[in-house]
């Protein structure tokens, strides 16, 4: 059985085969998960209780629960009831939430068992770093070099056929790129972020890791819609995206942004690897036209100074007062100074103490309030050109997975790799990175559409994963 090209319709062709395929398979699948942790530092809690959540399910009719044995993986920044929720950081090391969160809900709801919960950047940052106060997660493809994020690297290996995970500025898409699967981040609203502990409100959503359209579009159908505990989570039709895959693309249009070769730090590598890419969808009858959006590559400095500016602000309840790391001291004051430092690592001080600079009141009309009015031009060029164009089309990430030496010590990395997906972010667009063939490592082709309009992207996905070649089962 070869676990790492593993898709739910695979599995589930492999249920209705075999009368014990599922605990036989599950039980591979976590044995594997296991072999992985030791080499790759994928997770930060495996469920050790997963086999007996696989017997649930058992007999359970696909019909009804279409994610039956399906094992999925989250980010440990996605709250459940049983497993800790560690958000990467010493501070909450040891923290069981007393609430799941929404998209949990909604897949063990469908059958969905809970691999283990994935190692981030720590409270989901955005660096795609993949450092955490726990582990270094490895490349699936290179050990020496980053996976971005656990979630990214279970899906790649085949210790969960599902990922879910947080995207503020792009890392959820970066760590797709790396690791050569299909990430999503969609519309802002499309998917409830009641239980996510995020750091930054108006940018974080929940996105999704598959290995090809199919599965994400079948995620997609079931944790979409409106949640009554989350009052940003908005109330739009929810299609049956796996079925929307069925037709092929026909008269759409796709824009190129100008000068995005110039782009310092891109890779030529990533360059020819785009640009095979976009010679597929020239194959398929896709037009490509050259659009211009002049605030485009401002997007990684707006999207860092509103990013630090909320974490700021949403992480100073973690002070050792009401949950979480406290450190000793001999009063209340000190207490807070010690637990913030002790409790928070070195880079993501950094990145509070900037939005602190950025928010006070000396400095506020310099950073915060010019980022905001950015964020604004950002979004009507970008809701002008998708006007014009049904999606835009970039490289995902500039370069490569960065070695693991360089993501620990270069500070420039963060928005070198934030220069194609943060945009989607700042204007709450979808965005989806497809997995493209180059020479040595995987890289990413971002596809970035109107509001609400993700079955577009899956089913331009769709159509390069077929053209490619890149899942055989299609």
């Amino acid at each position: 059985m070869e676990i790492s090209s593993l898709t739910i319709t695979k599995l589930h062709g492999i249920y209705k085969a075999e009368e014990n395929a599922l605990s036989e398979t599950c039980s591979t699948i976590y044995d594997r998960a296991q072999k992985a942790q030791e080499k790759y530092d994928i997770y930060i809690t495996l469920d050790k209780d997963f086999l007996a959540q696989v017997e649930k399910v058992k007999g359970k009719k696909i019909e009804e629960y279409p994610l039956a044995g399906v094992p999925v993986s989250l980010g440990d920044n996605i709250c459940t009831d049983v497993l800790e929720t560690t958000c990467g950081s010493k501070m909450m090391e040891n923290y069981v939430s007393p609430i799941k969160a929404f998209v949990v809900d909604r897949l063990t709801r469908a059958g969905a068992v809970i691999t283990g919960k994935t190692n981030l950047d720590e409270f989901g940052i955005g660096d795609a770093r993949g450092h955490s106060y726990f582990a270094h997660s490895k490349n699936p493809r290179v050990e020496s070099r980053t996976a971005g994020c656990g979630a990214a690297c279970a899906v790649a290996l085949g210790t969960s056929l599902i990922g879910l995970s947080s995207d503020a500025r792009g890392a959820l898409r970066q760590s797709a790129a790396y690791c050569g699967v299909t990430g999503l981040k969609p519309t802002y609203g499309r998917i409830s972020r009641y239980g996510l502990i995020d750091y930054a409100s108006s940018l974080d959503q929940i996105g999704i890791l598959a290995m090809n359209a199919l599965d994400t579009a079948l995620i997609l159908s079931l944790v979409a819609g409106k949640d009554e505990g989350d009052p940003t989570s908005l109330d739009k039709p929810v299609l049956d995206y796996h079925k929307e895959l069925i037709e092929k693309p026909k008269g759409l249009k796709i824009g190129i942004i100008k000068e995005w070769d110039e782009v310092e730090g891109l890779e030529e590598e990533v360059k020819k690897a785009f640009e095979a890419g976009l010679e597929q969808l020239k194959d398929m009858g896709i037009e490509i036209m050259e659009v211009n959006a002049p605030s485009f590559f401002h997007s990684p400095y707006t999207a860092a100074i509103i990013g630090a500016v909320e974490a700021f602000s949403n992480l100073a309840n973690f002070d050792g007062v009401r949950f979480g790391f406290r450190a000793s001291s001999n009063h209340l004051h000190e207490m807070y100074i010690n637990t913030r430092t002790e409790g928070f690592g070195e880079h993501l001080k950094r990145f509070l103490a900037f939005g602190a600079l950025a928010s006070s009141e000396k400095h506020f009309q310099e950073y915060f309030l010019p980022a905001q009015k950015m964020r604004t031009r950002i979004k009507d060029e970008l809701e002008e050109i998708l006007e014009e164009v049904d999606m835009i089309a970039t490289p995902t990430v500039p370069f490569m997975a960065p070695s693991l030496e360089r993501v620990e010590k270069d500070c420039s990395i963060a928005p070198a790799a934030d220069t194609f997906t943060s945009a989607a972010n700042l204007a709450g667009l979808p965005a989806l990175s497809v997995p493209v063939k180059a020479e040595t490592m995987p890289a990413g082709l971002q596809l970035m559409g109107r509001p609400f309009q993700e079955n577009l992207l899956l089913k331009v996905s769709h159509a390069l994963e077929k053209s490619s070649m890149q899942d055989p089962s299609n």
